[in-house]
């Protein structure tokens, strides 16, 4: 044990007391999981966290390292791992829903955290935020563990993304009569309709998974209910700019069929 003791000191800068292999264990992986979070955060460590015992900074790039080995390696143990730390230290308590938390997803807090944010960034119609907080989430050791809420969330902001290209597209080149509106919609307008199908599906799928069942108080937990908020907002965007079009094709159409009824007419 002095052994390992001494290593851990060495790599780690920190010399543990535990005297049995499964303490010392929990320990270590204690120094790598603070370790790695306190690095990668981005917003103030809460000041009751601050005596939580974690990798010294000197062993930082070595604590980055061995967390991206042990999601690589051991990602069934390291989710136990991670999940007992939150737990046992309440981690989940500490921040809020606009803390940035860094890019590393330590823990599944941060997880939830996350898709808050990205949820947030939607529906203020800042996409480009969006796009680049859900690619934080697509290597995360966390991905399985609520994949249907980030597969909804992904096909939503997709939605997002081609009404607000639909919407520049008329506004840029309006099209002038009936026969061009038409080529349009089979062109570029046709992607809203198919972003709004693969949204439909996400939603059915995340309604039958257990992603989507209240907790055991018998209330959606915050994560659930934002994402009914955010499914609403999306089915509006869509409305509203299917709405638009309808109201474009049917005003050439009139247009259209009133300029043949005056050609038609004889001429007095």
């Amino acid at each position: 044990m002095s052994e390992a003791h001494r290593l851990t000191e060495v790599a780690l800068g920190v010399l543990p007391t535990e005297n049995t292999l499964p303490t010392l264990r929990r320990k270590l992986w204690q120094l790598v999981l603070m370790g790695e979070f306190v690095f990668d955060l981005l917003c103030p460590l809460p000041p009751a966290l601050l005596g939580v015992v974690r990798a010294a900074d000197s062993a930082r790039d070595l604590v980055l390292r061995l967390a991206d080995e042990l999601r690589r390696q051991q990602a069934t143990e390291y989710l136990e791992q991670a999940r007992f730390l939150a737990d046992q230290l309440n981690l989940a308590n500490y921040f809020g829903p606009d803390d940035d938390l860094g890019e590393r997803l330590t823990f599944g807090f941060e997880d939830l955290n996350l898709l808050g944010q990205v949820l947030t960034a939607v529906r203020t119609n800042d996409l480009a935020a969006a796009a680049v907080k859900l690619k934080l989430q697509k290597n995360s050791v966390w991905r399985d563990q609520g994949a249907a809420r980030w597969d909804l969330t992904e096909a939503g902001l997709t939605l997002h993304q081609e009404v607000n290209a639909a919407r520049a597209y008329l506004k840029a080149e309006p099209p002038a009569d009936l026969p061009r509106l038409v080529t349009a919609y089979a062109g570029p307008l046709h992607l809203p309709d198919a972003a709004q199908r693969r949204f439909e599906a996400a939603v059915a799928a995340y309604r039958h998974s257990p992603e989507a069942l209240p907790t055991a108080t018998g209330r959606p937990d915050g994560a659930s209910a934002n994402l009914e908020e955010f499914i609403h907002d999306c089915r509006t965007q869509y409305a509203n700019l299917a709405t638009e079009l309808q109201q474009r094709l049917l005003g050439r159409w009139k247009r259209r069929a009133g300029r043949r009824r005056a050609s038609s007419m004889p001429a007095s």
